[in-house]
């Protein structure tokens, strides 16, 4: 709905803006909800949700276009073929929230095996959020040179190579400082994500292909936290967090191969873009 309302040269910054939105409320919505439960009422923040959630919805209504694709621009192709030449768009955001899941799920036990209380988790993770909020400013301010594709294997790597720094060394201003890089990159690497799909995809089908993205985010988060945990059964959190990275990382190549063979089969001999 947020791109159907803003011409093609503004998606970028949209995006860029609704993911800075996003991880603003998850890093101020904990602390409005505890507020709000211990000051007010145990219920309160349930409440306040909900109005929030009502106004939204009664505010959708003065939206000026709705979504006017009419399934001709697929050229008689299903839609379940089309969605399916983007598989590689979704198994790079598959691997993208894996490492969501890592940061989220095992930091607390990791902080905990090299000595520091495990109550610094709730702000690394907060300023992993605020990063990511800066993170997404900066990309849509900018333009950035290569391809979609390119700059999204370059992020996920990035990020990768932050978490596995978080599962190596043992200081806590090393975990802190890698945390914040990698929420600077992965703001990034979801708004690339999105203009990927965007550019895969024709207009009919864009709707179908995010449910389908977050299909898979979803599956890439409890992927990664049910190999976590069978990890963290045997192992150490360390080593539980580079197996998640090792599992990103498989998944990355994939995407990346499946992006490469696309586009060979299809003859796609395009002019760097730049985004």
């Amino acid at each position: 709905m947020l791109t159907e309302q803003l011409d093609d040269e503004l998606t970028t910054k949209a995006l860029s803006a609704e993911s800075m939105h996003t991880r603003l409320t998850w890093t101020l919505a904990p602390a409005v909800a505890g507020t709000l439960a211990v000051g007010v009422a145990p219920g309160a923040p349930m409440l306040f949700a909900g109005t929030l959630m009502a106004i939204a919805v009664g505010g959708l209504r003065w939206l000026p276009r709705g979504w006017e694709a009419d399934g001709s621009d697929r050229g008689g192709i299903s839609i379940v073929r089309t969605l399916a030449t983007a598989w590689p768009v979704f198994v790079s955001g598959s691997a993208a929230m894996s490492l969501l899941a890592l940061a989220e799920l095992v930091l607390p036990a990791l902080l905990q095996q090299r000595g520091i209380g495990a109550g610094w988790a709730g702000p690394l993770l907060a300023g992993y959020s605020l990063a990511a909020a800066a993170g997404a400013f900066l990309y849509g301010m900018r333009s950035w040179p290569g391809r979609l594709h390119v700059q999204g294997f370059v992020l996920l790597l990035g990020v990768s190579a932050c978490v596995a720094v978080c599962g190596v060394l043992s200081a806590l201003g090393w975990i802190a400082a890698a945390l914040l890089t990698a929420g600077l990159l992965a703001s990034g690497l979801q708004v690339v994500q999105s203009l990927g799909l965007r550019e895969a995809l024709p207009p009919s089908a864009l709707a179908a292909g995010y449910s389908v993205m977050y299909a898979a985010v979803g599956a890439g988060y409890v992927g990664s936290a049910s190999l976590s945990s069978a990890v963290l059964s045997v192992a150490s959190p360390a080593s539980a967090l580079l197996c998640g990275v090792a599992l990103t990382l498989v998944l990355a190549a994939v995407s990346a191969l499946g992006e490469r063979n696309s586009r060979t089969a299809k003859g796609i001999r395009q002019p760097e873009v730049t985004t």
